[in-house]
């Protein structure tokens, strides 16, 4: 089962910890290996573009 989110850091790693102790507290074995925790959050940035290309814009 894999579970990812953008930068794989904070939602992924959160939900998977989370499923992982329910389906450990339910007698399953669990092993988690977290991909691109050590690496740095992917930020996504506006898309409107009124904000993206002032020059554009009209009084």
């Amino acid at each position: 089962m894999a579970i990812g989110c953008a930068g794989g850091r904070h939602r992924a790693c959160g939900l998977t910890e989370l499923l992982a102790r329910e389906l450990r507290d339910r007698g399953r074995q669990v092993e988690i290996e977290h991909l691109h925790a050590h690496l740095p959050r992917v930020l996504k940035t506006p898309t409107d573009s009124r904000t993206s290309h002032p020059e554009q814009e009209t009084a």
